[in-house]
């Protein structure tokens, strides 16, 4: 497995059980996304969701870390392990698709697409940016942020019509719009990307249909993020491991949160012939029996 937020916290849970655990890094360090995330603007508390747990593990005798270990189709048999369990996390799209539009975006090379995968690996943007958002938690606040402290001239795109929609629901919405207003964040709401193309974009208003054009020369994409899957998909059918599983966002990519709590289920029900038959445990009515 991996050493993102699912890998962790299943290698500790199953360390705590009395599993012998051998974890493969394909990087030099662990932390995966959580590392990445947490030298953005804002959120270096959130560095301690992987400094807990890799502190825990390298006290362990009973965990394995290697690092510059990557798993392939051709190496995976090396290892010789009876049970693997695939925590290889998820990549941002640079299509445009999002749950706004499953078309693929239209664009030339006039204009610089990145991802946020892009910007935490360090790659720095690009005269004017727009950032286009329909993930609408808090990827694009920080990213605008990160641009603005590079001396960028920045407009934020979605098709919502308020900045980090979703993030009404943790309370942090008007919190990130005042700080992109106070940065001088271009706001460009209710509005859906239509064109990347010389030097501009196009985009249109969700309610009107009329069109707008806003000069560009880097576009980044917050849109959706894609499972990677697929060392997982090609073996699944014919492995021959005693258990294979996957977990954390190369399952299903979400928050950091459902990450650590699929690592930790998957901890939980390891070494359970019954586990497909659920998880929860309901309380019956006994007037119903």
């Amino acid at each position: 497995m991996g050493t993102g937020p699912a890998g962790l916290e299943c290698a500790h849970a199953l360390a705590n059980r009395g599993y012998h655990v051998v974890m493969a890094e394909k990087k030099a360090h662990a932390g995966g996304r959580v590392l990445l995330e947490s030298r953005l603007p804002g959120l270096s508390e959130w560095k301690r969701v992987m400094d807990y747990r890799l502190d825990a593990l390298k006290i362990m005798a009973n965990v394995e870390i290697y690092y510059e270990s990557e798993v392939t189709l051709e190496n995976i048999d090396d290892f010789g392990f009876d049970n693997i369990i695939v925590a290889t996390g998820a990549s941002w799209k640079n299509n445009g698709q999002g749950q706004n539009n499953r078309k693929i975006l239209t664009k030339d090379n006039s204009i610089i697409v990145l991802t946020p995968d892009d910007l935490m690996a360090g790659v720095i943007p690009q005269g004017k940016v727009v950032i286009y958002d329909t993930d609408h938690y808090y990827m694009a606040g920080v990213l605008a942020e990160l641009c603005v402290s590079q001396g960028l001239h920045v407009s934020y795109m979605s098709p919502a019509n308020r900045v980090s929609e979703w993030t009404e629901n943790t309370l942090e919405q008007q919190k990130i719009q005042t700080r992109l207003m106070q940065n001088n964040v271009e706001l460009i709401l209710n509005h859906k990307l239509m064109i990347a193309k010389n030097n501009s974009i196009q985009s249109q208003c969700v309610y009107t249909n009329s069109m707008h054009v806003t000069e560009c020369d880097t576009l980044i994409l917050v849109t959706e993020r894609c499972p990677n899957d697929q060392l997982f998909t090609t073996l699944e059918i014919n492995n021959k491991f005693k258990s294979f599983s996957l977990i954390g966002d190369a399952y299903a990519p979400g928050i950091i949160a459902q990450a650590v709590h699929s690592g930790h289920l998957q901890a939980e029900i390891f070494g359970d012939t019954g586990a497909n038959n659920g998880h929860f445990k309901r309380d019956k009515n006994p007037l119903l029996l």
